[in-house]
C-alpha cells in the first residue's frame, strides 16, 4: 500500500489539509473576514485557507462570513496555500 508523499516545501501538508489539494477545485463557506483577507472551510480538509481579496480581484463585492463559495487551491506567494478564482455562490 503506497502513501501519498505531501507537496514539499508547504506547510500543513496532512492528507486532510488544503496545502495537500493544490490544484484541486473546491466548494466551501467563508469562516470570516476583514479588511482586505479571512479564511475558507471546507468539507474537503480541516482547518482554514487564506482568502485574498488582492488574489480575487474578480470579485465584485468583499466576502462575508457564511457566504458559500467555489474555488481553486493554489500555493501563494509566500509558499502558502490560499484559495484563488473565488467564486460566490447563489445571490
Amino acid at each position: 500500500q503506497q502513501q501519498q508523499q505531501p507537496a514539499r516545501g508547504l506547510r500543513g501538508t496532512g492528507s486532510r489539509s488544503a496545502a495537500s489539494m493544490v490544484g484541486a477545485t473546491l466548494s466551501g463557506w467563508v469562516r470570516s473576514f476583514k479588511g482586505d483577507w479571512g479564511f475558507i472551510n471546507s468539507p474537503s480538509f480541516d482547518g482554514d485557507l487564506f482568502v485574498g481579496s488582492k488574489s480575487n480581484t474578480h470579485l465584485g463585492r468583499d466576502l462575508a462570513a457564511n457566504d458559500q463559495v467555489m474555488f481553486q487551491v493554489a500555493v501563494g506567494p509566500g509558499g502558502k496555500a490560499e484559495a484563488l478564482d473565488v467564486q460566490v455562490l447563489g445571490p
